[in-house]
């Protein structure tokens, strides 16, 4: 919840500590590869935040090659080509 995102020490901005928490979601396996991320409605009501800082945020993980866009559908986990070739 905004809790812990809004009141964080650190200096980084809202956005970014959302996208932290998207991206560390990933790591743990909790979306894998290919998979939905949440609606941007979706996490700004989990998170307490708005529409406008999910979207910050997932463009920034889109930016650094986490997730992709996919029009009309949503935001998606990306599958990188050697993840692709390489099933676990």
């Amino acid at each position: 919840n905004c809790t812990a995102l809004c009141y964080d020490t650190n200096m980084s901005k809202l956005y970014e500590r959302v996208a932290n928490r998207v991206a560390d979601l990933v790591d743990k396996g909790v979306y894998n590869y290919g998979e939905k991320v949440p609606s941007v409605r979706d996490l700004s009501r989990e998170l307490e935040v708005s529409t406008t800082t999910v979207v910050e945020a997932y463009r920034l993980l889109e930016d650094q090659g986490l997730l992709e866009a996919r029009p009309q559908s949503g935001y998606y986990v990306k599958v990188h080509e050697l993840d692709a070739r390489c099933p676990k």
